[in-house]
């Protein structure tokens, strides 16, 4: 009688031995979250109880991190664990390729936690829009590491025709799909065709999660349960905290580049939320387009004593609302950290274009505080922008600053169109000096006389810095300052330098004037 030895399927290539990995860093990465949400509920707590921010507490720290360390600190870990206890790697190299398809696909809660919309986490989920992009850029790095691994070893070993069944194509799919991905979110791309380049992000997502239930060996269905249940979440917070709108109504002005829209306030909106907050405007649910296209975000310039959700927004925009669609918007989103509201007692508000949006009510809420010295700047490009003062009911002083000609692109470029309300569509605000042939009043008499029934001051030419932030001086604790700038991402590298130099805390925003 002869004997044979039964052989392991797939011995001495790793098949069961990623699985642990897969769960550490899936731990990781829950540990992570939970690091995350606890610092930033720790350092407002800090910050409320001692009535001003600690910048040096480790919470703050943590909190206030640059993305770009969290996503060397993701890359570190990915490349550890991938090639923890892999001996002799010249003869295991394919443990290690195998192990980056696992460890890929065990960040992907994570990702898309750091996506939700409300944030699971305590912050707003823009401030963590940076660490999701670059997190997922180091997933499909690791997956196209991974399948050029397997591409390598069948090579070697004559075994191509692998790649045509089921299992393995199902990840050359997703590869390809992730690799397509990457070059449609290239800045130029994102930014002239976002409408696009998020329906063909989420259809990869969506792709990615269910492909691996036929792709991964040994099976990662626990991960795809969780994944899809995220997915499903945000999809019930966008039909629960969303309102349709009764009614649009579009205030313009000859002449003028921005226009007011006032949408009426649906009968269940919140009536309660801190100035300066967004909300998501987009089609009704009943219009498949919702399910595919972004909604749009917009700073809510209006407050809740207000019969209308008040928007100002640059004319000739790729979205475009009218009077005779339905729309749904979504619940407010705050921007700024809430304990500033009570800490901040020197404040000035620097906006570009559109971004006065965010400036009025920021402002009118300091303003309106006896303890706090309040300054709001505008720069705008076109004078008779201003008739959303009037129309809004700004009753403050406001200082405006037209200005003309045209900028350095390299200076003052575009950011990215992620979100088309909030993030404008390509066109920059003009912060030029205006030549000294120029300096004669730009204005109208009838204008002149409308502003300075506003309370407005009028000026021509780029602001200087140095003289409209003078006041900061009236205030010793540096602490109690706060320095908000939005607008276009020229006016917020300007701004920020400035509060740099002198200690002084900035508050920023994106918008693409």
């Amino acid at each position: 009688m002869t004997t044979s030895k039964i052989g392991v399927r797939h011995a001495g290539h790793g098949h069961t031995v990623n699985i642990k990995y897969g769960y550490i860093i899936f731990g990781v990465s829950v540990l992570y979250a939970l690091l995350l949400a606890s610092a930033h509920f720790l350092e407002l707590r800090q910050w409320r109880r001692q009535k001003r921010p600690s910048r040096s507490s480790v919470w703050a720290r943590i909190n206030n991190a640059p993305f770009w360390v969290h996503t060397l600190l993701w890359a570190a870990i990915v490349v550890g664990l991938a090639f923890t206890n892999v001996h002799d790697l010249s003869q295991n190299w394919t443990v290690v390729v195998k192990r980056l398809g696992r460890l890929a696909f065990c960040l992907v809660p994570l990702d898309l936690a750091l996506a939700l919309r409300p944030c699971l986490l305590g912050q707003s989920y823009l401030e963590l829009m940076p660490l999701h992009k670059w997190l997922s850029r180091l997933i499909i790095l690791a997956g196209v590491v991974h399948g050029i691994g397997f591409f390598v070893k069948w090579t070697i070993h004559h075994q191509l025709g692998k790649a045509k069944r089921w299992a393995n194509l199902a990840g050359i799919i997703v590869a390809l799909f992730s690799v397509l991905l990457v070059i449609v979110s290239s800045r130029p791309v994102r930014r002239r065709f976002y409408s696009y380049f998020y329906a063909f992000h989420n259809f990869t997502v969506a792709l990615f999660v269910l492909l691996m239930i036929w792709h991964a060996r040994p099976g990662v269905s626990d991960f795809v349960l969780l994944s899809v249940a995220l997915l499903l979440f945000q999809g019930a917070s966008r039909v629960y905290n969303g309102y349709s709108v009764p009614g649009l109504t579009i205030v313009d002005a000859d002449a003028a580049s921005l226009r007011l829209l006032r949408l009426q306030k649906p009968n269940s909106f919140p009536s309660v939320w801190q100035p300066g907050s967004h909300i998501r405007v987009g089609l009704p649910l009943s219009s498949w387009q919702s399910w595919v296209f972004p909604a749009h975000l917009y700073t809510l310039c209006s407050s809740p004593a207000n019969d209308t959700l008040n928007l100002v927004v640059k004319k000739g925009r790729r979205f475009e609302m009218l009077t005779s669609l339905e729309y749904r918007v979504s619940c407010p989103y705050a921007s700024l950290p809430t304990p500033w509201l009570s800490t901040a007692e020197n404040v000035h508000i620097v906006c570009g274009g559109s971004g006065i949006s965010l400036g009025i009510p920021l402002y009118e809420y300091f303003d309106n505080k006896s303890s706090v010295l309040a300054n709001l700047h505008w720069c705008v490009s076109n004078a008779r922008d201003t008739f959303v003062l009037s129309e809004l009911g700004v009753n403050n002083p406001v200082n405006v600053y037209v200005t003309s000609g045209k900028i350095d692109q390299s200076s003052y470029d575009d950011a990215d169109n992620e979100d088309a309300g909030l993030l404008g569509a390509g066109d920059n605000i003009e912060l030029e000096p205006i030549p000294a042939e120029n300096k004669s009043n730009p204005f109208t008499d009838d204008h002149a006389v409308n502003c300075a029934e506003q309370r407005i001051q009028m000026h021509a030419g780029r602001p200087n810095l140095s003289e409209i932030l003078a006041s900061f001086s009236e205030t010793d604790d540096n602490a109690h300052k706060l320095l908000i700038v939005c607008g276009p991402v020229g006016l917020i590298r300007d701004v920020r330098a400035y509060g740099d130099a002198h200690g002084i805390a900035v508050f920023s925003e994106l918008y693409n004037m």
